[in-house]
């Protein structure tokens, strides 16, 4: 698994792109808007000062067609990708934990899977006492994925999608697909849950903390935890 993605709308700190390095990532592609682009670009460079390599995309967030989301950004990715596994990580999303050993066991499996003509994705769930926010999974037997719903009134369990995601290739056979939601976005929810209709969504429950900027009130909270205070 040599290439990976992370997809940043929001320039909080470098954690995302630590994280990745931490979890034996090198090679990162960051995907934002023309608004933020300059600044993160200024901001990194070419990202040797901190030991990986990046590359940059913009993300149209006025297209003609209208449609954004995280789907959407996802596109700009393939040539990047090429033939290689990835993770997508949201730059709004702060984890204690690193995830060397989950990405290679998903590589592992992707060799597997691929060889039977059964392409697999996965995801990372938090238990939260307030899923209401977020996409919530249900898990059968062995953490199997049996359903995802996005930010459900009356959540089935306590267990929300966190914003990191690994993929293959196959992923980009799905984009195509995908109609725009109520919102006009293309949503990563809806890619997930083509995998889960198809019976090959695994899941991986995090053990330390993990924190989401999705919200003013979040963000400041993330901002405090990270720094401490």
């Amino acid at each position: 698994m040599k290439i990976w993605i992370s997809y940043l709308n929001r320039l909080i700190h470098c954690h995302p792109i630590q994280t990745l390095k931490n979890s034996g990532v090198k090679e990162i592609l960051i995907i934002s808007s023309q608004e933020h682009s300059g600044a993160i670009i200024e901001h990194f460079g070419d990202g040797r000062k901190l030991g990986v390599d990046l590359t940059y995309k913009v993300q149209n967030m006025f297209p003609e067609d209208g449609v954004t989301g995280i789907a959407q950004a996802l596109k700009l990715a393939e040539n990047f990708v090429g033939n290689s596994s990835f993770a997508t990580i949201l730059g709004d999303n702060w984890f204690e934990n690193t995830f060397e050993q989950e990405f290679r066991s998903f590589e592992h499996s992707d060799m597997i899977n691929s060889f039977k003509n059964h392409a697999p994705a996965a995801i990372f769930l938090k238990e939260v006492h307030d899923p209401q926010r977020f996409g919530v999974a249900t898990l059968g037997e062995n953490s199997r994925v049996l359903e995802i719903i996005e930010k459900p009134e009356s959540p089935k369990t306590n267990f929300a999608v966190v914003g990191l995601y690994l993929f293959t290739p196959h992923v980009f056979t799905i984009l195509p697909t995908l109609k725009p939601s109520r919102r006009k976005e293309l949503e990563v929810t809806d890619v997930n849950n083509h995998y889960v209709k198809s019976g090959t969504m695994r899941s991986y429950i995090l053990s330390g903390k993990w924190k989401d900027a999705g919200t003013p009130e979040s963000m400041l909270e993330t901002i405090k935890y990270v720094n401490g205070e």
